[in-house]
């Protein structure tokens, strides 16, 4: 397992990696914890965070299409087009991940794919 760390002015957040991809999210200064879900070649499946429990809907690209709560509940959903962009989002549930299944770097404003941003 790998670590990355991001350090802002007012929170320090280690991200852990497997083969699968990023499975834990932890801040050291009270912030956000979750625990990612993922099949074994990757499709992120569900997260358990200091907000709650939350499952992904996917289509066959992998990207998110929606999400559902604890109950089971519309929590999100999204729409993108060709390239990514998105094309509506409902709800205001955080979630990091969108299209392909990739984890959206919201201070770069970037999908982080692999080693590289796009």
């Amino acid at each position: 397992m790998s670590r990355t760390t991001t350090t802002t002015s007012t929170a320090t957040t280690d991200y852990w990696y497997d083969a699968t991809g990023m499975t834990l999210e932890s801040s050291t200064t009270g912030g956000a914890n979750a625990t990612y879900l993922r099949s074994p070649k990757g499709k992120l499946l569900s997260v358990n965070s200091s907000a709650g429990f939350m499952n992904y809907a996917t289509d066959r690209l992998g990207s998110v299409t929606a999400t559902t709560n604890t109950g089971g509940n519309l929590s999100n959903t999204y729409r993108y087009d060709p390239w990514g962009s998105h094309n509506g989002i409902t709800g205001s549930t955080y979630n990091p991940y969108m299209y392909t299944g990739t984890y959206n770097d919201h201070m770069l404003g970037y999908y982080q794919m692999g080693a590289r941003y796009y």
